[in-house]
Parts: C-alpha cells; structure tokens; sequence
C-alpha cells in the first residue's frame, strides 16, 4: 500500500472508502457494529461483492486491486474514536 495522501487521508482509495461508509446509511450504522478493523475489511468485502456474482471479471480484478490500497487501520480508528466521542456525551 502506498503512501499517497489525498484529502488528508492516507491515499485516494481510503479517502472514498471512508466517503461511502460515511455517506450510506446503511453502511454507516452497520460500521459500529463492527468490532475490529477486520469486521470493517469484512463489510466493505461483502458490500462490494453483493452485486458481482462473476468469479473472474474486470470489475472484480479492479474491486480487489482498490481494496488492497485502502487502509482501514486508519478508517478503524477514526470510527473508534467518534463512537468513544458519542459515549462520552451520553
């Protein structure tokens, strides 16, 4: 994974990941379900999966290209952080 920030992210691909999990509600909520930086790879796996049925395609081979720029070590801890915000102003 390289180092390329962009937007104040650790690269362009983590920028847009975080930008969809933020963005769909769905995702959103199911993101604080997560319980390690592993669930979240997990969600956006099957989240991305859920339309492709092709085992070898283009899209698929760029899907995983993508997903293996994307750091979600840091996507993980900016969601920990806020979820311990949230608590915290309860």
């Amino acid at each position: 994974m390289e180092r390329r920030e962009y937007e104040g992210w650790y690269n362009y691909e983590t920028w847009q990941c975080a930008l969809w999990l933020d963005n769909d509600r769905d995702l959103y909520h199911a993101v604080k379900f997560c319980s390690d930086e592993e669930e979240l790879r997990e969600l956006v796996h099957d989240h991305l999966y859920e339309d492709m049925k092709s085992a070898a395609s283009l899209a698929t081979d760029i899907v995983n290209a993508w997903m293996t720029e994307v750091n979600y070590n840091e996507i993980w801890n900016r969601y920990e952080e806020a979820n311990a915000k949230e608590k915290d102003d309860e």
